[in-house]
């Protein structure tokens, strides 16, 4: 199935009619706020509920009875820009934690020094963050709030979740690059990975309103058609020309577009080893601009408290994904940016300038 093995969370829906195939919240349909009108009189008594979206971000999520996907269908042909709220998820090869294998204490790594990503503000919209992992990292990141560190760590009974740790791991990947770079950390995904398209457009949107220079989603999702989802495009129009959105490729080793990577207006990142070959798992394709490092990525990892000793006792975890190849490349804009100057968008050119090669497959290939 295009959605690979995912265990999907109860009141999620998998839909699949052959390459067709993605995850939604049933009964909930986002609309472009253009076409409500018509909407609304096409669909009638179909409509339980209308909720308020973010006031810039202009599309209506509607609460709807019926055949979900017979009334996008319908919607569409009448021009209308509509779609599920789809479920997007974190894309570390992965789940259920690093897959490492190696010993704790050979997973080290010195703290970063230098003054690379000073003045620079990178979003991470993801699982949230764990303080006290990395005292050198802690002072870097804005959490957004007192409690927003908590979602990224266990379940109830103090297990691991499927992608605890996904969010602080990522900044992690960013602090090694530019340790001087401001990390607003948001969290739009669950600690089992999940989040869903309405929530995850309007963080995007709230992004832009903290001039963050650069946006990571190491986030995706097949969609219906799979044609692009209305709430993550219209969000990512909110996106300053002069700032830059980076997102993860995706893992199912697929050239079908995964969404928001596929947009024209993201710089979508497939994943490599340290020799530069494409990973066998990473999505590739004409939508796919370029590839970094994604493969046995060390990084911070919030402690194992599952009441005995766990192989992330030093906070520091070996990870995999095309996940942390997109925070790889948000680190390089912002080093780029201290370094030669000027905006994230005009440096993002000179990054891939760099590159070691031209992949047909991945595109630019940034180690």
């Amino acid at each position: 199935m295009g959605i690979g093995d995912r265990q999907v969370r109860k009141g999620f829906e998998v839909y699949e009619n052959g390459d067709d195939a993605y995850i939604y919240k049933p009964g909930e349909l986002l609309v472009d706020s253009a076409h409500d009108a018509f909407t609304e009189r096409v669909l009638d008594g179909a409509i339980r509920d209308k909720r308020a979206m973010h006031e810039r971000l202009d599309v209506s999520h509607y609460d709807v009875d019926g055949d979900l996907h017979g009334i996008v269908e319908r919607l569409r042909k009448e021009g209308v820009r509509c779609g599920p709220n789809h479920i997007l998820a974190g894309e570390p090869r992965y789940k259920g934690g690093p897959g490492t294998i190696v010993e704790p204490t050979e997973l080290g790594f010195s703290t970063p020094e230098g003054d690379h990503g000073s003045g620079v503000t990178i979003a991470v919209l993801d699982t949230g963050y764990t303080a006290e992992v990395a005292q050198w990292l802690d002072p870097q990141v804005d959490m957004g709030g007192e409690g927003n560190e908590a979602l990224d760590t266990h379940t109830a009974d103090n297990s691991l979740d499927v992608e605890a740790g996904h969010g602080t791991f990522i900044a992690g990947v960013i602090g090694l690059l530019a340790p001087c770079a401001k990390i607003v950390s948001r969290q739009v995904l669950a600690s089992d990975g999940y989040g869903d398209e309405a929530t995850i457009a309007a963080a995007i949107t709230e992004a832009c309103t903290l001039d963050a220079d650069i946006i990571n989603l190491s986030l995706g999702a097949y969609t219906h058609g799979n044609l692009p989802p209305v709430g993550l495009a219209n969000a990512l129009r909110q996106v300053p020309r002069t700032s830059v959105v980076v997102a993860a490729a995706g893992n199912a080793g697929r050239d079908v577009p995964f969404w928001p990577a596929a947009l024209k207006q993201v710089w979508s990142v497939a994943a490599v080893d340290d020799d530069g070959l494409r990973a066998s798992w990473s999505n590739y394709g004409h939508w796919v601009d370029c590839a970094a490092r994604g493969v046995g990525i060390t990084s911070c990892f919030p402690f194992w408290s599952g009441g005995g000793p766990g192989p992330f006792t030093n906070g520091r975890a070996l990870w995999s994904g095309t996940s942390f190849a997109a925070p790889r490349l948000a680190g390089l804009i912002a080093r780029e940016m201290t370094d030669g100057g000027g905006t994230a968008a005009e440096a993002v050119h000179r990054v891939l300038a760099r590159s070691t090669r031209i992949d047909p497959l991945v595109g630019a290939v940034v180690l």
